[in-house]
């Protein structure tokens, strides 16, 4: 652990600056002003002490050389330049929260969307590994808060070093050992608040995995769609115990490290204690032996009193700093990722106008960090304006092979090509315009049924006409117009005044949103799993119809509907075993004919 700390250390003052200049770019003018607020503040305390040795001298002059109230006007001329120190901090103190939380609100809001358009440009393949999911917990942990507390705590520190900065020169005066005993003094606190805090990050940061496992689990408790088997299964035993126990780790693991901190804490604040007292001491001898005025007395007692309280001040914050930007370091972890698949710099155009071919050559793929290959040796060509349909058991990689074709992972092998341009070259943004899909994972927005529909082409956001024809296209009409503000109505429960809707009915609105982009290849994966065969029937007859100019991959189980492409494609453990079309593939009499045959058998 040693090596990670002292790591740890160096990449500090790295993550900070990198913290700073994100506020910075989140409002330059309330990060300026905060700044300037405390570095003012700062040298404030500097102003009290010294004027409140001058009123000192004053009145023991005055005492003892009997001249009475002749030195009134010079002391209250004092009073009233220590009392506009009162004010100025009073003013620079609120003026200091006031951009504090405007500043705070102004970086939740660029942190927030940085961070959602960094997810925005990444593969999806980064969506596949488990560490980045980790990564993204610790984001989600951390960036509401860690950020804003680091700021804040550095412009103390700023406030503080200034501080300590004005009351060393004052103490250096009256003796420059004083100045070192205070430094070495204060030394090893520094070094132990900065091992606490690393240690501190190290075990949370272990205990990331378990402790996605405790949310996981606590969680699904509070689910709707898990309560039913929970109660049915008499589950919430089981997880309340898994529940406990993480929580019994956690705790554990981190009451050893607070109980080293605050035993070491407490030794090393009575050696700070001791040198305090012995400095006073010191000066009130000093004082005795009239080497030093009263007034003197108080100023560098003082002055000594709040270098230790501002150093010790100082030495906290460093520490929760310090700890702040081991934490933040996975911030700029996931902000400097960069995605593989992106658009090349003289990239090829598509026209919308046109229904483009497609064509995939010897392509094979497979997921990261896996070994065997999902697709092997994929050969197929798609005319424009074709209707074609993948069959095959689960997991032969039919979803796979979609998410080939748009580009939302590249093969590791082969070449395909969309309108005869190798897909590698072609504008991303332009490429995807090509596709409307529905996927069996398909999203559920919690937003209205008018803004879920239209989000397939947000452009066209208050396009009505065109939302309403593709909700009767799809089947949600028919309970879109029931709902209680109909189109205008927030979907799911998430938010008050929502409306829960069924499967199926979330279904059929994903669909509605694939067919609201009017796209010019559409593919739809299983999306109609939730409607009965004769109405999926049904609903398929009535979108090729409206889909006659456009090319149609469809992914089903059901052969009733497959039957109307004009080609189909049996893929058999990431091999295409089977072309042809229904007729055809049912005169080889292989694994589409002994498939068909076993569904229709089940219809008898």
């Amino acid at each position: 652990m040693a090596k990670r700390i002292k790591k740890s250390k160096l990449a500090f003052f790295k993550i900070t600056w990198q913290t700073l200049r994100l506020v910075y770019r989140a409002s330059k003018f309330y990060t300026i002003g905060l700044a300037v607020a405390r570095i003012v503040q700062g040298v404030i305390p500097v102003g009290y002490l010294y004027v409140g040795k001058l009123i000192i001298d004053a009145l023991v002059s005055a005492i003892k050389n009997g001249t009475g109230t002749s030195a009134l006007p010079h002391i209250l001329t004092l009073v009233a330049i220590e009392a506009s120190f009162f004010v100025v901090e009073e003013l620079l103190t609120r003026l200091g929260r006031y951009f504090e939380v405007i500043l705070e609100y102004y970086l939740d809001l660029y942190l927030s969307t940085i961070v959602s358009e960094k997810s925005a440009t990444l593969d999806l393949s980064f969506f596949d590994n488990p560490k980045f999911y980790d990564k993204l917990q610790k984001i989600d942990q951390d960036v509401n808060w860690r950020p804003y507390r680091l700021t804040y705590l550095t412009f103390e520190i700023i406030n503080e070093i200034t501080t300590i900065v004005s009351l060393l020169a004052i103490i250096a005066k009256f003796n420059l050992l004083f100045v070192a005993v205070l430094i070495v003094a204060s030394s090893p606190i520094l070094w132990f608040r900065t091992k606490i805090s690393s240690e501190l990050y190290y075990v949370r940061n272990w205990q990331t995995p378990r402790r996605k496992a405790y949310i996981y689990f606590t969680d699904i408790m509070r689910r709707k769609d898990e309560a039913k088997e929970i109660k049915l299964f008499e589950l919430s035993s089981y997880f309340v115990k898994k529940i406990k126990k993480l929580a019994k780790d956690f705790l554990k693991e981190s009451e050893n490290i607070y109980k080293k901190e605050n035993i070491g804490q407490m030794v090393l604040d009575l050696v700070s204690l001791a040198t305090y007292y012995g400095t006073y001491l010191f000066v009130i001898v000093q004082a005795l032996l009239q080497k030093i005025t009263i007034g003197d007395l108080t100023l560098y007692a003082q002055s000594f009193s709040r270098a230790r309280g501002a150093l010790a001040s100082f030495i906290y914050n460093f520490s929760v700093i310090f700890e702040h930007a081991l934490f933040l370091d996975h911030l700029f972890d996931y902000l400097a990722l960069e995605p593989k698949i992106t658009s090349p710099k003289l990239a090829r155009r598509l026209r919308n106008d046109k229904v483009p071919p497609i064509r995939l050559e010897k392509v094979y793929f497979k997921y990261p960090r896996e070994k065997n290959y999902v697709l092997k040796d994929i050969n197929l060509s798609i005319k424009p304006g074709e209707k074609i349909a993948f069959v095959g058991e689960n997991g032969a990689g039919k979803t796979t092979l979609v998410k080939i074709i748009t580009r939302l992972y590249s093969a590791q092998r082969g070449r395909i090509f969309v309108d005869n341009i190798p897909i590698e070259k072609i504008n991303l943004q332009m490429l995807h315009k090509q596709f409307g899909v529905i996927f069996q994972d398909y999203s559920r927005y919690y937003a209205t049924a008018a803004e879920n529909i239209s989000f397939g082409n947000v452009g066209e956001i208050k396009n009505f006409k065109k939302i309403k024809k593709a909700a009767d296209i799809a089947g949600a009409s028919e309970f879109v117009e029931k709902l209680p503000r109909k189109y205008n109505t927030t979907l799911g429960q998430l938010f008050y005044g929502g409306h829960d809707i069924s499967t199926g009915q979330w279904q059929k609105i994903a669909l509605a949103r694939s067919l609201f982009k009017n796209a010019n290849i559409m593919i739809l994966d299983e999306p109609t799993a939730s409607m009965d065969p004769k109405a999926e029937f049904e609903f398929f007859e009535k979108f090729l119809d409206l889909a006659r100019d456009k090319t149609v991959i469809l992914i089903s189980h059901r052969f009733s509907t497959v039957r109307l492409a004009d080609r189909i494609y049996v893929i058999e453990e990431g091999k295409i075993t089977e072309e042809g079309s229904h007729q055809e593939l049912l005169e080889k009499r292989g694994a589409y004919a002994q498939l068909f045959k076993l569904q229709a058998k089940s219809y008898q």
